[in-house]
């Protein structure tokens, strides 16, 4: 309790001082309240970095240094910062995914997933444009979102075709829920494959014909 306690006061007094909250704005004296609430607890151990970075990547950041964006945007994803900013995260994240960053497509795909409801209509087309793309990229997790999201709704409309697509490369990757996954659209789209019979595999039976074996 006292554990966690001195890290979440710990971090309470760094956004007191780092927002003006009964004091003058201390930028400094609210990194050393962060370092502190890192030695006690994991919450904060992101927010240091991340404000110590904004400045910096903030003056860099332009179309001639997308990667300065990229950072910028992660820096503004630390949930526990108080220069937290979702929407201009995600904006830095997609506009540097799509100048050919492709480690900032997974970003992107991650930081809306954490931040935001499948189907919400605003965000949803928003992440399968990143996502795809991070999956392009061999980005397996954003791959299996997808595939779900195509299978069952929620980011995307339902695509048998496209889920179908993706179980069977994830399934040769060695996702065995993957393989039990592109089951369900086999005979129902092309992409889909019957399970390779085994020692364990009992083929249907058929209704129309005896089920007794012939001695």
């Amino acid at each position: 309790g006292g554990y966690v306690g001195g890290a979440v006061a710990g971090g309470a007094r760094g956004t007191g001082a780092y927002d003006g909250v009964g004091i003058a704005p201390n930028r400094g004296l609210a990194l050393s309240y962060y370092d502190k609430a890192c030695e006690l607890g994991t919450a904060f151990c992101e927010t240091p970095g991340a404000l110590r970075a904004i400045p910096q990547k903030r003056q860099a950041c332009g179309p001639e240094d997308m990667q300065a964006c990229a950072e910028l945007g992660l820096a503004l994803a630390v949930p526990a910062s108080p220069e937290f900013n979702f929407e201009e995260a995600v904006a830095l994240l997609e506009q540097s995914c799509l100048s050919g960053l492709l480690e900032a497509c997974s970003d992107a795909s991650e930081t809306i997933a954490r931040h935001r409801a499948q189907g919400d209509p605003d965000w949803s087309p928003r992440f399968v444009t990143v996502a795809e793309r991070a999956c392009e990229n061999e980005d397996l997790n954003a791959c299996n979102t997808l595939a779900r999201a195509y299978t069952d709704g929620g980011w995307a409309q339902p695509n048998p075709v496209r889920a179908a697509t993706l179980l069977n490369m994830l399934c040769d990757e060695g996702n065995v829920t993957a393989c039990k996954s592109e089951q369900q659209f086999s005979g129902v789209v092309a992409e889909a494959r019957m399970a390779v019979a085994n020692e364990d595999y009992l083929p249907p039976v058929d209704a129309d014909k005896p089920t007794t074996v012939p001695q």
